[in-house]
């Protein structure tokens, strides 16, 4: 099982896999989840750092609509 990062400084992907991932964060936070919001993930080929909100496409993106937008 794996994550997919996107690396917007050198435009490559690549992927890591969550047990790596889960070594960072017991090394770094003492705990491990499916998070990656504070995990520092580093390009493979350019070494700086990623995080999954650069992901530049959102796949099954929903609009949600609020209360205000809807005409009555």
């Amino acid at each position: 099982m794996t994550a997919e990062f996107y690396c917007r400084h050198c435009d490559y992907r690549f992927e890591m896999d969550w047990e790596a991932i889960w070594e960072i964060q017991d090394c770094t936070h003492g705990y491990v989840g499916y998070h990656l919001y504070d995990t520092f993930i580093g390009c493979p080929k350019c070494n700086e750092v990623c995080r999954e909100e650069e992901i530049p496409e959102v796949k099954n993106q929903v609009n949600i609509r609020f209360n205000d937008d809807l005409p009555f």
